[in-house]
């Protein structure tokens, strides 16, 4: 058991991964089975189609969440995560670190950032993106929500811009 929850979701995809997605907190799927972005979620179909469309692969990151274990992510949650993120960052040695949402990048960082601040982040060791959260998309899309399509076309485009970063570098 870690912070007294029973279920954990420590990531998917490749420890030799090129890029690490850091997501909000997990998404349970039935029969609540923890994963980061469990493949039959709504946020797994969406990233998977906008690396089909950009021609990124999920095989060449490592996907994990910002809060292992189940529940609504506190503050002192996310900070107390923010020591293993780093860690993990280590094992891994990404190229790319790319944080979805609000609670990603105060987790990774241990300060909060506003939506107003999204693109590519100043690190000396890896490149860091901070982009959207899918959830908060998807909560948009359900809603019928208008500003849903304007998260989506600002989403695309910072795919495309970390793919024609990872260009250059290739």
């Amino acid at each position: 058991r870690i912070a007294g929850s029973e279920k954990i979701a420590l990531g998917q995809g490749r420890i030799d991964a090129i890029g690490l997605i850091v997501i909000p907190t997990p998404i349970f799927t039935k029969p609540q089975y923890p994963a980061a972005y469990a493949v039959d979620s709504e946020e797994y179909t969406i990233l998977s189609q906008i690396f089909k469309k950009t021609g990124l692969s999920l095989d060449d990151w490592y996907i994990t969440p910002t809060v292992m274990c189940k529940g609504r992510a506190k503050l002192d949650h996310l900070l107390a995560c923010n020591e293993r993120l780093g860690e993990l960052v280590k094992i891994i040695s990404p190229k790319y670190v790319v944080l979805m949402g609000k609670q990603s990048y105060y987790s990774f960082f241990g300060v909060s950032q506003s939506k107003e601040n999204l693109g590519w982040i100043s690190n000396n060791n890896y490149k860091t993106f901070y982009t959207h959260n899918l959830s908060e998309y998807i909560g948009l899309k359900t809603k019928n929500d208008s500003k849903c399509q304007d998260m989506a076309k600002t989403m695309m485009n910072h795919w495309k811009t970390i793919k024609e970063e990872m260009d250059l570098l290739t």
